[in-house]
């Protein structure tokens, strides 16, 4: 089998490696990763060499782990060898060994550094789409090199000038707050409050910042996660491929599968792993055939293997599992009065709890199922147009603890 990308990492971090392939497999980016790859019976050396000569990039996962790992070093020096690009993703500020430098000196480094690492991940996919379709060449040495030294003799001066003027506005402003320049009989200036001191990006430069990580301090007792889309950030992809269209959309997120009886689906990393759970979303199919399904993804391991409970436009409902990428139903497409047609909006809800599964529709049990395959994992959205493309929107995703 081809793949699209062969992915290096030691395996103290393998949580980011994961994340990693789930990303770009969310994307239809077909990945390599040990030890998920490793033919049964096949020496593992051999399987790599197998995965490498069957991949057309490296993504190397860089920290002070794979950095001395000799078995990462191996897979590195065994891409150099085969003309293979590799694009460091560097999770940690470590200084390449001697033995690192030497094969991927002249690399692209993504640096993945700060928090949080989904919006890293999402450009990391979306380098990795723009360099296996050709529309970007990985640069050469990203290092920065030193200034040219007839350039020195101009940067200087500037630079002492500069500092002067950032001195001397430094020196008023303190006479201003001190009192020396303020008028007779005007208050000081009161510090900024709790309330007006800055909550958000001051600039255009800084990156909007996840949902998740402030919410967790005012989430009502009982609640894990919740989203209402108004914020762009809040770790949901946003990309367009042949395959699927996901974004954020005047306060819902939108997400339309464009193959007919293929899944879209789009996961967010950065809300966490789930067990046991109640979740609950507030969605409708927005357009396309009514036979169409839309709904809840659950307990999501990777790309292909997963638990998924949908509706359709027609008042219909099923719940199946993806394992290693085949689908088998758990309970079979099932009309059923609870569920409003397509253009309404319906609550899903999932309650899981150990291998139990049970299923509401607007407040209506129409379904359950016992199955122990998977015990935790990420959550998200899916969409299978029937016969042409389809949309469904989604308002709000609410996650909370099985009482």
């Amino acid at each position: 089998m081809a793949h699209d990308v062969f992915i290096s990492y030691s395996s103290k971090d393998k949580n980011i490696a994961d994340a990693v392939c789930f990303t770009l497999e969310g994307r239809y980016i077909r990945c390599w990763i040990a030890p998920r790859d490793v033919m049964p019976g096949q020496a593992y050396a051999e399987s790599l060499i197998d995965g490498l000569n069957q991949s057309r990039l490296m993504v190397l996962v860089f920290s002070a782990n794979s950095n001395n790992s000799p078995q990462v070093i191996r897979e590195v020096e065994r891409a150099v060898n085969k003309g293979l690009p590799i694009l460091p993703f560097r999770i940690e500020n470590v200084t390449p060994s001697k033995s690192m430098e030497y094969f991927v000196s002249s690399s692209h480094w993504l640096d993945a550094m700060t928090p949080p690492l989904e919006r890293h991940l999402q450009k990391l996919g979306d380098t990795v789409q723009m360099l296996l379709t050709g529309r970007e060449q990985l640069p050469q040495a990203v290092l920065p090199a030193p200034l040219p030294t007839k350039k020195r003799g101009v940067l200087v001066p500037v630079l002492v000038t500069l500092g002067c003027i950032v001195l001397a506005a430094g020196i008023l402003g303190a006479l201003f707050f001190s009192g020396v320049f303020r008028r007779q009989g005007m208050p000081p200036k009161a510090p900024p409050t709790a309330q007006t001191l800055p909550t958000g990006p001051q600039t255009p430069e800084t990156p909007p910042q996840a949902s998740t990580a402030t919410a967790v301090k005012i989430l009502p007792s009982g609640i894990l996660y919740m989203d209402n889309f108004s914020n762009v950030g809040s770790g949901w992809p946003r990309f367009s491929s042949d395959i699927q269209l996901s974004n954020y959309d005047n306060g819902e997120f939108s997400l339309q599968g464009k193959k007919p009886n293929v899944n879209a689906i789009s996961a967010n990393q950065s809300a966490g792993h789930f067990s046991d759970m109640v979740l609950e979303t507030e969605a409708r199919l927005a357009g396309g055939p009514d036979a169409s399904m839309y709904g809840l993804v659950f307990r999501m391991k990777d790309i292909n293997n997963f638990y998924c409970f949908m509706l359709s436009g027609d008042s219909a409902y099923f719940l199946e599992k993806r394992v290693d990428g085949v689908f088998s139903p758990l309970v079979k497409r099932t009309p059923s009065p609870a569920i409003k047609k397509a253009g309404v909006t319906n609550l899903l809800k999932v309650a899981c709890k150990g291998p139990d599964i049970t299923l509401y529709v607007n407040g209506t049990r129409v379904g359950g199922f016992s199955d122990p395959t998977f015990s935790e994992g990420w959550i998200g959205f899916a969409v299978r147009p029937y016969e042409a493309a389809a949309t469904a929107r989604f308002k709000s995703i609410k996650i909370s603890s099985f009482q």
